[in-house]
């Protein structure tokens, strides 16, 4: 398969994934996208957020399990496995930001790290390299 992200230039890259996206929290790392480009409404949403997107750091995919934890922030409203489809027939606006919270403990603050989603659904394949904040 393509990947689509090469059709998305640099500098709309490091907008949607400012220097500042990538977070060491408790139990894990924040990974937060700027939508940048036009509203996004989701749609056809599966029920395992495992089939909804994947991570991978510095090329090495996190196992389906953990990312069954994953919580997706948007609009304030936390998602995960029990209310992913609930996401469903909402947008999200030029400006609004999606925040993926991944209970993966391998990187650690001040780290530079490539990280690579895949939006399932959409295709997209974003990868880029941050140092942890």
């Amino acid at each position: 398969m393509q990947n689509l992200v090469s059709f998305i230039p640099k500098y709309i890259m490091k907008r949607m994934f400012p220097s500042d996206c990538v977070k060491k929290v408790e139990g894990g790392i924040e990974l937060t996208m700027v939508n940048v480009i036009s509203p996004i409404t989701a749609k056809d949403l599966p029920e395992n957020v495992s089939d909804f997107i994947s991570v991978k750091v510095d090329g090495n995919e996190i196992p389906s399990e953990v990312i069954q934890s994953l919580v997706v922030t948007a609009n304030e409203n936390k998602y995960d496995t029990s209310n992913l489809k609930d996401l469903n027939g909402q947008t999200l606006p030029i400006g609004g930001s999606l925040t993926f919270f991944v209970p993966y403990e391998g990187v650690e603050a001040g780290e530079e790290h490539e990280l690579a989603l895949d939006i399932k659904e959409t295709k997209f394949q974003f990868t880029f390299s941050r140092v942890v904040q």
